[in-house]
């Protein structure tokens, strides 16, 4: 378990590891400690006072007490510090022989996916260079599959069908999940790609431009429920107006949101230690 001091003033000091056992500690000012363990792909930590256990939360990139959630009792620098020193600890969730098992059947046209499947790891690890995306749908299908996302499975499909040599690597875009249907201020202060323009479901090409920043709304509904949401998409004029050369409206955006969330998981995936001891045991793949 790696341990830390955080100090009085702001100072977050390593300590010796303390035994085997993965996790984090850390010790707080007043002969507090807090605790920290990786579920699944999410962080869960409690703060014990000596007389009791108290529910941590996150908040704004930091931590805070579930009944004093003004101030911090870990600062956001420091979380992130603490954060990357659990998940190094931990093998990246899902399973590789079922990644490639699925890999071959939405993008049969990737030789590496075809190897050996006890040499693709290693290929495959989340600290290269991605080229054509092939990092990106790896680790998007794999923490899909560990999450029983399907929409997210068919997302990617669609991006690696249509768009995987186009959009991969850094893509001129964002997107805001919400439960509203006002665009979230955090897509719209600060933005200097040009002129914001709002549209409200599909905007019609002649409406995209080089210098013109497209704000566009797509209706969602919440995994393993039927809460409406909204999908909020900020793309410049150049980008949206590629993807409508061969895509309608609706299929350019869930391209656009496959590739966002198939980059995303690959950004995650290098927190984790990195995966080359898994076992290769190739029986859920046909060779």
């Amino acid at each position: 378990m790696r341990a830390f001091e955080l100090f009085e003033d702001g100072r977050l000091i390593p300590l010796p590891d303390e035994g085997r056992e993965r996790g984090v500690t850390v010790f707080l000012p007043a002969g507090r400690q807090l605790f920290g363990r990786l579920e699944g792909d999410l962080c869960c930590w409690s703060l014990w006072d000596g007389r009791k256990k108290t529910d941590v939360l996150s908040a704004d990139g930091g931590l805070v007490l579930s009944e004093e959630p003004e101030a911090f009792i870990l600062p956001p620098a420091a979380c992130r510090q603490v954060e990357d020193a659990l998940y190094v600890q931990y093998p990246p969730p899902g399973d590789h022989c079922l990644t490639i098992g699925m890999l071959r059947q939405i993008c049969p046209d990737v030789p590496l996916f075809w190897g050996p499947v006890s040499e693709t790891l290693a290929s495959l690890s989340p600290n290269l260079t991605s080229q054509n995306g092939t990092l990106q749908l790896y680790w998007g299908v794999r923490f899909a599959l560990a999450g029983g996302r399907q929409d997210i499975i068919d997302r990617i499909r669609l991006w690696s069908l249509n768009a995987r040599d186009f959009l991969n690597g850094k893509i001129d875009a964002q997107m805001v999940l919400t439960a509203s249907q006002t665009p979230p201020p955090q897509l719209l202060n600060g933005q200097s790609l040009g002129p914001q323009r709002p549209v409200d479901g599909e905007p019609e090409e002649s409406e995209a431009g080089p210098d013109t920043t497209l704000l566009v709304r797509y209706d969602a509904v919440k995994p393993f429920g039927q809460t409406p949401l909204s999908a909020w998409f900020l793309l410049s004029g150049d980008l949206w107006r590629h993807l409508r050369k061969f895509l309608s409206g609706g299929e350019a955006i869930l391209c656009l949101w496959g590739a966002l969330e198939a980059r995303e998981a690959w950004e995650q995936s290098r927190r984790y230690c990195p995966p080359s001891s898994e076992p290769a045991d190739t029986s859920s793949v046909l060779c």
